[in-house]
């Protein structure tokens, strides 16, 4: 038994109806011209408390904390990363990065593109769209091919991204560099 549905929580309500009962009832016996206009006051308190012990049966029946769907990825999902959002974000980019071109191209590209544009600004001097050979010399290849400027947007944007392989051997190239 929750404390929603504890007895003291249903007692103050069954004492407001017999307060509102009284009252309706000496108002109709004391002033009979009174009473359609009581009978409404009567009908909305009973109709408020009513209300009211509703929202706390169905405040009683909510969980906090994950859904049972939330609890069962998590728990299938044992390599997800339990740091802060932005790391679990990151995860879930990349892993929407290696099955559709889309969220490679428009995602996780150019979060790359701006690392690497710092990275070779600040250790080598070099600028990843004005320098494009000595950024291309600096990035390799294949790194190269996801970040150049002129990359060409997928004409599949349903089809498959990257290989994890080859993502993290563009991470790794960028982290050296």
């Amino acid at each position: 038994m929750n404390a929603d549905s504890s007895p003291l929580r249903w007692r103050g309500s069954v004492l407001l109806a017999v307060l509102a009962t009284a009252c309706f009832a000496a108002a109709a016996l004391w002033a009979p011209a009174r009473r359609v206009p009581a009978t409404r006051v009567y009908v909305l308190v009973l109709g408020a408390i009513v209300v009211r012990q509703l929202v706390r049966v169905v405040a009683g029946f909510t969980r906090v904390g994950p859904m049972p769907f939330d609890r069962a990825l998590r728990a299938s999902d044992p390599g997800a990363p339990n740091g802060p959002e932005e790391l679990r974000a990151i995860a879930r980019l990349v892993g929407a990065s290696t099955h559709r071109a889309l969220e490679l191209h428009y995602l996780l590209r150019p979060r790359l593109r701006a690392i690497a544009t710092d990275r070779l600004a600040s250790r080598h001097g070099v600028k990843l769209d004005a320098d494009a050979e000595e950024a291309r010399g600096a990035l390799g290849e294949e790194a190269w091919a996801l970040l150049r400027a002129e990359r060409e947007a997928p004409e599949d944007r349903f089809g498959p991204g990257a290989p994890l392989e080859q993502l993290e051997r563009i991470v790794h190239r960028l982290e050296a560099l």
